[in-house]
């Protein structure tokens, strides 16, 4: 269903999460799109915790949820967890010079930033 990253706090953890659904006790279940009451889709949430002055590397999930794509390399941009294997490993939200990941506790913001030519 989804990829995403969070940190701990400052000198914590970073930490790289996805939530699993399994898409067939969907379809088993569901008649027009419509859950029976008091049923639920069979979920799960993996958690990966990394010391954040450790190795920030963990395998790429690309091959097997390709909607992980832009999420992974979201969280590469915010948090600098990278996804070793993923095919497009480069920021998406941030200019490829920016130094630092904005979501991180202990993130400083600088005080300007240069632009460049766009040519």
């Amino acid at each position: 269903q989804c990829q995403g990253g969070y940190d701990e706090g400052a000198g914590g953890l970073l930490v790289s999460f996805y939530h699993l659904v399994k898409l067939a006790a969907l379809s088993d279940r569901c008649t027009a799109g419509v859950m029976p009451p008091g049923e639920a889709p069979e979920e799960v949430r993996i958690k990966v915790f990394l010391e954040r002055d450790g190795d920030l590397t963990i395998p790429t999930l690309y091959g097997l949820f390709r909607g992980a794509d832009w999420q992974e390399r979201e969280t590469f941009d915010m948090y600098g967890i990278q996804f070793a294997g993923h095919p497009h490993p480069k920021r998406l939200l941030m200019p490829e010079d920016w130094k630092g990941f904005p979501m991180r506790k202990d993130y400083v913001q600088p005080d300007f930033y240069e632009m460049q030519d766009a040519y």
